[in-house]
């Protein structure tokens, strides 16, 4: 039998553990559904106000790293990186880029434009070289297509089909990694943290 303060080790330690596995992960929801974001996901949201007509938002913030804690009005992160961006919707329009090492930072919940949540960093670095890849194969099979067509007319058939399977191939790298993205302003739907 076991004694008295053996039981109530037992009921502190599974209180303990409840209360660890409780608190390991956040919410977000929208009109359509919920899912759960744990502490343990590498985020990279986007900051700023969006201009109702076009849609643009000048300049943005792009924070990268882990949500650590949430308020009914602020978040809190462990800061990877800040980029300020002019405009999130085009590629190379950064104006200035920081990293950081584990400093947190604490931003209000309406600055939030868009999230996207990766299981960990090294996918995002993953998503990079897939993509990267795949842009290769998808030049690389137009180009013997061209090669084909253009140089080589009695043997395009199998060189059609070695371009068709390359560019094929490239694709599917390309869009091999897809994050959860999420949309806090600027869509029918947005999302909120509960």
């Amino acid at each position: 039998m076991m004694s008295c303060s053996k039981i109530n080790l037992w009921i502190l330690l599974l209180m303990a553990t409840s209360f660890c596995l409780h608190g390991q992960d956040f919410s977000i929801s929208n009109q359509r559904s919920t899912r759960k974001i744990k502490k343990t996901d590498f985020i990279q949201m986007r900051l700023g106000e969006l201009d109702d007509k076009q849609m643009a938002c000048c300049p943005s913030k792009k924070l990268e790293g882990k949500i650590i804690n949430l308020t009914p009005d602020s978040i809190q992160m462990i800061m990877k990186s800040l980029m300020i961006i002019r405009d999130f919707r085009i590629k190379n329009q950064i104006i200035d880029m920081n990293l950081f090492h584990n400093d947190t930072t604490t931003f209000a919940l309406h600055e939030i434009i868009s999230m996207e949540r990766y299981k960990s960093e090294k996918k995002i670095n993953t998503k990079n070289y897939l993509f990267t890849t795949g842009v290769i194969l998808m030049m690389s099979g137009a180009a013997t297509s061209l090669n084909a067509l253009i140089f080589q007319p009695n043997r395009s058939r199998n060189l059609l089909i070695a371009g068709g399977a390359q560019m094929a191939a490239g694709l599917v790298f390309s869009l091999a990694i897809k994050p959860d993205i999420f949309h806090f302003k600027g869509t029918k739907y947005p999302w909120k943290f509960n």
